[in-house]
């Protein structure tokens, strides 16, 4: 059985409770396919990129890797391979 519908706090704690990592879709956990070589390859590279250009660029914008929770307006939660994060929408916690 599909598990049960939670909220984004419920989400979070859930996180804490597994070694999984997880995207919130429609309210749902969805566990998250492990990468291939490949795809780790090409996620560092883009991310060293990202992170070079912004360290030269006059912004407060930041880069991030797979490790940031991404909460898009519909409520889903998503860990993409490369954000950048600019303000005044950016927000950050712990």
């Amino acid at each position: 059985a599909p598990p049960e519908p939670m909220t984004l706090p419920e989400f979070v704690s859930f996180l804490d409770t597994v070694e999984e990592k997880y995207e919130l879709i429609d309210g749902r956990p969805v566990m998250m396919a492990g990468a291939a070589r490949p795809h780790l390859r090409l996620s560092a590279n883009l991310n060293y990129l990202i992170g070079s250009a912004l360290d030269t660029d006059d912004t407060a914008c930041e880069g991030f890797d797979a490790d940031l929770k991404v909460v898009v307006p519909s409520g889903r939660v998503y860990f993409p391979d490369a954000t950048i994060a600019c303000p005044p929408r950016f927000v950050a916690s712990g």
